[in-house]
């Protein structure tokens, strides 16, 4: 395993900055600012990501060099512990009965109240306004977008699809067990989010393309269902984290001991933070863009023992 300690692609001290003074502006809006930072320290608990955790909510990373250079950041959480609480936040919905669900959001904005402690990308997402110009960044903020899914929060339900179409969901029941499967009709979610195809089904890798690599992200759930996994896997950059295989994915999230996990929105949207000892929340990951992408929808853990 090869640990990397130091940035080693031009632009990134540049970055660093201009994700801090948009994360500060974020910040400053509310009485009650969060301490939220952009781009963090590439390193993180150095070790091994099989490690078993202690504490109830725990993130760690590793570093491997095979079978390409991959960088991986892994953040589990006991739903049994009621000092924490998993909730989805949303971007604003910019019209109403429109057909957009939200707006792209930076994700230092979603996440800008004190009470976040981590927090991963989640639903996919399409345009959703006027006609734009072919010259126009691919995905601005503020962009009106249709949530790719599921997506429900403790005080607000986005999207729902049919009970039928909710196989690709991760949501959590009245019982607090989190689940990857479709909702029954008597059952009640309290909050849920969508991916794309199942990677782990009932303990067996189900996902089976070998290709081709990019940044992921992805969530599963123990046989119990009160364990939660939370990984991102950096891609798209060379010599540093070259993404992995949905096949790869699948294994890792079997091998972390996931008994049901799920493909989530990937590529330049593949983004987690976690609020360290210092007290700031920062990004844990390097997203393959020079900054954050905006994005509607991230599935956040919220400390309920309070400061």
């Amino acid at each position: 395993m090869n640990a990397i300690s130091s940035w080693k692609q031009p632009g990134w001290l540049m970055a660093l900055g201009m994700s801090i003074i948009l994360s500060l502006s974020a910040s400053a809006q509310t009485a009650a600012p969060a301490r939220v930072t952009g781009i963090g320290a590439p390193g993180g608990p150095e070790g091994t990501i099989a490690d078993p955790p202690a504490p109830s909510l725990a993130y760690s990373a590793e570093t491997r060099s095979s079978p390409r250079p991959l960088r991986i950041h892994v953040l589990r959480l006991d739903l049994r512990d009621p000092g924490y609480a998993l909730d989805v936040v949303l971007g604003r919905d910019p019209d109403g009965a429109g057909p957009a669900e939200a707006e792209l959001t930076p994700p230092p904005r979603l996440l800008d109240t004190p009470d976040i402690v981590a927090a991963i990308n989640a639903n996919a997402f399409a345009y959703a306004g006027p006609p734009r110009p072919k010259e126009r960044a691919a995905w601005s903020p503020g962009d009106p977008v249709a949530i790719t899914g599921w997506a429900k929060s403790l005080q607000r339900e986005a999207s729902r699809p049919a009970v039928r179409e909710i196989a690709s969901s991760f949501w959590v029941g009245a019982d607090g067990r989190a689940r990857i499967s479709p909702l029954a009709p008597q059952d009640t979610a309290r909050l849920a989010i969508a991916g794309f195809s199942p990677l782990v089904t009932d303990g067996r890798v189900t996902a089976t393309s070998a290709q081709p690599l990019h940044p992921r992200t992805a969530i599963g759930v123990d046989a119990t269902g009160f364990r939660v996994v939370m990984a991102v896997v950096d891609g798209r950059q060379p010599d540093y984290s070259e993404g992995m295989s949905l096949l790869e994915l699948a294994e890792l999230m079997h091998s972390l001991g996931c008994h049901q996990a799920l493909n989530l929105d990937g590529g330049g949207s593949s983004i987690l933070y976690y609020r360290g000892d210092d007290g700031w929340l920062a990004i844990k990951n390097r997203p393959s863009g020079i900054l954050p992408r905006p994005i509607p929808v991230m599935l956040v853990v919220r400390c309920l023992q309070g400061p």
